[in-house]
């Protein structure tokens, strides 16, 4: 059984057990230090990487500035007052 394998039934288990009410699993320390020396070896590279497998950043969009605040607007001019009315 491959690393991939192992892990995909370690998380089914663990889901098994969440749903059967579990909140806490134990887990030795042995087990954790034998599972941290495996996947360091799986990450480890064999050989220095090429310039060719390194991440290619996307350029970052230009975002133009935003407009300049708009000149304060004149007031409006004052409406003329009511007509008079008389009953």
């Amino acid at each position: 059984m491959d690393t991939r394998e192992q892990l995909l039934a370690l998380t089914d288990e663990l889901r098994r057990r969440k749903a059967a009410g579990a909140r806490t699993v134990t887990v030795a320390d042995e087990t954790l230090a034998r599972l941290r020396a495996s996947v360091r070896t799986q990450l480890a590279p064999a050989s220095p990487p090429s310039p060719a497998a390194e991440v290619f950043e996307a350029p970052r969009p230009v975002v133009p500035p935003p407009p300049a605040a708009a000149a304060p607007r004149a007031a409006a001019p004052a409406l003329p007052p009511p007509p008079a009315l008389a009953l």
